[in-house]
């Protein structure tokens, strides 16, 4: 979902290493009544239905949860929500254009990322040209932003210090935008690269349609179709989408984005 490199004031997933290394990741199994991949939001499923409001198809947001804690014997978790994420998207004749508002916080401060992504209208959203603007709260000398294009087989990414350029293969797509395409049952075919962050490139990713599951939220169970994110460089990344078209649930490891009423 997010990654970890230098620039983590961009992401989250810094997060989940630090939970490998002291061996405190939820178990990725789960209950009888749990899918796969859900198993460390199973409090929070309890406790909250789906999102219900009929999707326009123009805009999306997301709670970002981090795993707390389990319950050994009933595998009941605790999620705290450490942000938020808004997607806001545009069709239009040529180019689909996908705006990005990200709030996270573990303590102090609150990191902001704002992008906006001019995407192709393929099934995979493939992008186009980027720019992004992170910041640090209260922290003039953490502010970072970065534009990039993609030119055939060649990506251009400059910061306004210097200029990486380095080739990729197939489609490419960044972790928000993949929330949007992963809605389609079943979904996109093909392997395509990840540009983390719209920074960090990870090449050889593929979506795999996994069965439709029952999901246990707190009003009833709904059904979901699934499918996974595997590839070098990412843990296993699960999307579950419902029949509107939009998806509901993604987790990887110990952090998840829970769809929210939509604005």
């Amino acid at each position: 979902m997010i990654g970890p490199t230098r620039r983590d004031a961009l992401g989250l997933a810094g997060a989940v290493a630090g939970f490998a290394t002291a061996g405190r990741l939820p178990m990725l199994g789960a209950g009888e009544d749990v899918p796969v991949g859900l198993s460390p939001i199973q409090g929070y499923l309890r406790q909250h239905a789906p999102a219900s409001q009929v999707s326009r198809g123009s805009s999306q947001e997301y709670v970002i949860l981090r795993w707390r804690t389990t319950d050994p014997g009933s595998g009941e978790t605790t999620n705290q929500e450490i942000g938020r994420l808004e997607l806001r998207l545009q069709r239009l004749v040529d180019q689909v254009v996908v705006n990005v508002i990200q709030t996270t916080r573990y303590s102090q401060p609150r990191n902001r990322v704002e992008a906006e992504v001019v995407c192709s209208p393929d099934p995979l959203l493939s992008l186009r040209t980027w720019k992004l603007d992170s910041m640090l709260g209260g922290r003039d000398d953490c502010r970072y932003a970065i534009s990039g294009r993609r030119d055939g087989d060649v990506v251009r990414i400059e910061d306004g210090m210097a200029e990486r350029v380095f080739n990729v293969a197939g489609p490419l797509v960044s972790q928000w935008t993949l929330a949007l395409a992963t809605a389609a049952d079943p979904p996109p075919r093909g392997r395509f690269g990840l540009l983390e962050d719209l920074l960090l490139y990870k090449p050889g990713q593929r979506l795999v349609a996994e069965s439709t599951v029952n999901v246990p939220f707190r009003d009833k169970s709904h059904q979901l179709s699934c499918c996974s994110q595997h590839g070098p460089g990412v843990l296993p990344i699960h999307y579950f989408a419902d029949g509107l078209g939009r998806t509901q649930l993604v987790t990887q490891g110990a952090l998840a984005w829970a769809l929210a009423e939509s604005p």
